[in-house]
């Protein structure tokens, strides 16, 4: 009892510190502009392995887009096979939202999980067979809601942030995914043989951008 009542005032005076820290952040913060939207500067090419590029041209405005333009489009061409890959910044990381807000797919995706790469969605749609994910700066990839929050809450808090995050210069944790939409004709393909290919083109395009993540403001 008497080790515990010794210790009772300094943990009193740490707990009141920090509480006092916290008032003061959010107080700081409120009388400074709020955080600018983070940035990111994506390469025009990446390789793929076994898979040649078609085309490292993109174009802001380009109609093939399902909705509105990617930040950066990446073309590849194999055995006659066109695979076109989108990718766009997102602050969050709801995959499973975004297809259903832009209709993508007529029904609930397909989704699956590999080892060391993480969960991705599959789903088919106006003759053409998708794989859409969430590469996240670290841990793995995500589709769910759910399954992003997890993967913040267990790679994402960085200790060494907490003094930008006090004066109101950056987020406690690093937020926000590429999502990366591939696709491929389906023509006379099942579903299952297309996704086959996309699954293959998919962790191998995972295993570059785990390894080459751009920095985030």
């Amino acid at each position: 009892m008497k080790f515990w009542h010794q210790l009772r005032t300094p943990l009193l005076v740490f707990t009141g510190s920090f509480v006092i820290l916290v008032l003061a952040r959010v107080v700081f913060a409120s009388s400074t502009q709020t955080l600018s939207k983070a940035t990111i500067n994506l390469p025009e090419v990446v390789p793929l392995s076994e898979w040649d590029i078609a085309s490292s041209t993109v174009e802001k405005t380009d109609k093939e887009s399902l909705f509105k333009p990617p930040d950066q489009r990446y073309k590849y061409v194999q055995n006659n096979i066109d695979l076109n890959i989108e990718m766009r910044y997102l602050t969050g990381g709801d995959i499973e939202k975004m297809v259903e807000k832009y209709q993508l797919s007529p029904s609930f995706p397909l989704v699956r999980q590999q080892d060391k790469v993480g969960f991705y969605g599959l789903f088919v749609t106006q003759d053409q067979a998708y794989l859409s994910a969430c590469i996240n700066p670290k841990g793995i990839s995500t589709f769910t809601r759910k399954q992003y929050q997890q993967n913040q809450s267990i790679y994402t808090l960085e200790w060494n942030r907490f003094i930008p995050w006090f004066l109101g210069q950056k987020q406690l944790r690093k937020r926000g995914c590429l999502w990366a939409n591939l696709s491929i004709p389906l023509e006379d393909s099942s579903p299952e043989a297309a996704y086959q290919v996309l699954e293959k083109a998919w962790f191998s395009w995972y295993t570059w951008w785990s390894a080459n993540f751009p920095s985030l403001n």
